[in-house]
């Protein structure tokens, strides 16, 4: 779920009741670092292909912090072991690089903690999953407040109102009905009438629980952002702030320049082109709204010159949160100051600058009716929101700004292709095969992905021929291959040998459609030996 995605529903009192069965099914689900499918073999292949394990060499740094490749390929060799055998093939690379930025991130991870003055401790990651589970704790009282209203209403016969049970009463067995759910329990073997106390102990174990471990990401996220939230000109987790976002709204524009990629000198550009923008509309130079047709990266407000309309807590689905944020703590009819910020659009986030002029406030008249009553809630989801937001956006930046500097061939491949620079990859990933220190399960991956690149035939030859010395599964899918670029040769032999190997392999690892166009192949040249052959395994072995 995109953040924005994340802000609309929670903007939403009748959705926030979701909030934790959401988090529950994705944490539950964990996270598995092994791309593709894993495969077993035999204990001397695996120490064949295995990648050596080498010395505390540099590989890259991280704002300085250095990376070795002992580090690096203990993880690679634990993600074997983790896979029962060898990874498979095509899978190979997009593993390192996974482990790559796993160990980037961490390192980010740490650094962040300590320029943030925070911990990523238990404790604090309990005391988030405290504040979900509160938040859920108050949706599911409004929820049987609400069902209980209408039952009263519903009820016309005195027998009926006789029967009829407390908000008290309801919420109650919600609570219960809750835990039993997630829990696997029924009625008769589950909890009954659960005390508050007794489903926020339940909740928050649930939640960090030691198979929790991308809650445990979430939560991280969550106290960056409350960190970051302590660093602005206006904390936007105090009630007053909280309080007013929901009963007030703002009539305000907004501009925001992106970077073109995720890099320091990306956003560098961003900032400067942004700089420049606001400096003529303070000066008067530009009206605000030819700016930001001009200039504004924000697809949603372009076109209408960055305007919002009116901006409040309820209707922040489509407003960015540092829009929101700076709409509620700048002057009327001033221009805020330059903020990095990010922006969801139809590829993705976005990182950049951006900055609003605040036009007008008026207290809502949509503003939640209960808002009195119910405070707690809508501030606590509200809170929710922003330490979301702020942390996800904080990080972001961290990462696109980060100093990272690859000195492997093979890792400045990955950090090329992770900036678009598909030229710069290639040159990296064509230096990586000749490293003669590479293991052979990653040189012979990186041959196979160089000559997915390759035009002529005779030179994604060899690269396609060390493939087969890897076993794995798509030896059919690698023999293929082989077959197709010797009949761009002309070498009809060796393109009906491999044809062959395709079949064996393509039928042996029941792949029907590599079956399929085997026999696209064998009719294309006339091969009615084959052709008969493939047709008869085709119906011995229906779908």
């Amino acid at each position: 779920m995109s953040l924005m995605s994340m802000r609309r529903k929670m903007a939403s009192k009748k959705t926030a009741t979701i909030i934790l069965w959401a988090l529950i099914a994705v944490f539950v689900a964990g996270v598995f670092l092994a791309a593709g499918n894993p495969f077993s073999t035999k204990q001397d292949i695996q120490q064949q292909f295995a990648s050596p394990l080498k010395g505390g060499k540099v590989i890259a740094s991280i704002n300085g912090e250095e990376i070795t490749s002992r580090e690096f390929e203990n993880e690679f060799q634990r993600t074997l072991q983790d896979s029962g055998g060898l990874l498979d093939l095509e899978s190979v690379l997009g593993t390192r690089q996974t482990i790559f930025v796993k160990l980037v991130n961490d390192m980010l991870d740490a650094q962040i903690e300590q320029q943030l003055d925070i911990k990523f401790n238990d404790h604090n990651i309990r005391r988030v999953a405290e504040s979900i589970a509160k938040l859920q704790l108050h949706a599911i009282g409004m929820m049987a407040e609400e069902q209980a209203k209408q039952e009263k209403e519903q009820a016309k016969t005195d027998e009926e109102k006789k029967k009829l049970k407390t908000a008290e009463q309801l919420r109650v067995e919600q609570l219960a009905k809750f835990m039993n759910e997630q829990s696997g329990k029924d009625e008769k073997s589950g909890v009954k009438n659960p005390t508050d106390e007794e489903f926020l102990r339940w909740a928050v174990d649930l939640l960090t629980g030691k198979e929790k471990e991308q809650f445990a990401q979430s939560a991280r996220m969550m106290l960056m952002g409350e960190a970051v939230a302590k660093s602005l000109p206006v904390d936007p987790l105090t009630d007053e702030y909280l309080s007013k976002v929901n009963t007030h709204e703002v009539l305000s524009q907004w501009m925001f320049v992106g970077a073109k990629k995720p890099s320091p000198e990306a956003l560098e550009e961003a900032q400067k082109t942004a700089t420049e923008a606001r400096t003529l509309i303070v000066e008067g130079k530009s009206s605000f709204s030819d700016q930001a047709k001009k200039l504004s990266d924000d697809m949603t407000s372009k076109a209408a010159g960055g305007n919002l309309g009116w901006v409040s807590a309820g209707k922040a689905g489509y407003v960015p949160l540092m829009a929101e944020y700076l709409a509620f703590t700048t002057p009327k009819g001033e221009v805020s100051p330059l903020m990095q910020a990010q922006v969801f659009g139809m590829t993705g986030p976005q990182l950049g600058y951006g900055f609003v002029k605040a036009r007008d406030m008026r207290e809502r008249k949509d503003a939640p009716k209960d808002f009195k009553e119910r405070k707690d809630y809508y501030i606590l989801s509200t809170r929710q929101r922003y330490m979301a937001g702020l942390g996800e956006y904080f990080l972001q930046m961290m990462r696109a700004n980060a100093d990272i500097v690859c000195i492997m061939p093979e890792i400045q491949a990955y950090r090329a292709e992770a900036l678009g620079d598909s030229e710069a990859a290639t040159a990296a990933y064509q230096a990586a095969y000749k490293d003669g220190k590479v293991a052979d399960i990653v040189r012979i991956a990186i041959g196979y992905k160089i000559a997915s690149t390759m035009e002529k035939a005779a030179d994604r030859i060899p690269l396609l021929q060390d493939a087969l010395k890897y076993p794995g599964r798509h030896l059919a899918k690698y023999h293929y291959e082989l077959a197709q670029a010797y009949g761009e040769l002309g070498d009809t032999a060796k393109a009906l040998e491999n044809y062959t190997s395709a079949e064996d392999a393509a039928m042996t690892e029941g792949d029907r459609e590599m079956v399929k166009r085997v026999l696209d192949a064998y009719k294309a040249a006339g091969n009615t030996e084959g052709i008969a052959r493939v047709k008869q395994w085709l119906t011995d072995n229906p779908e």
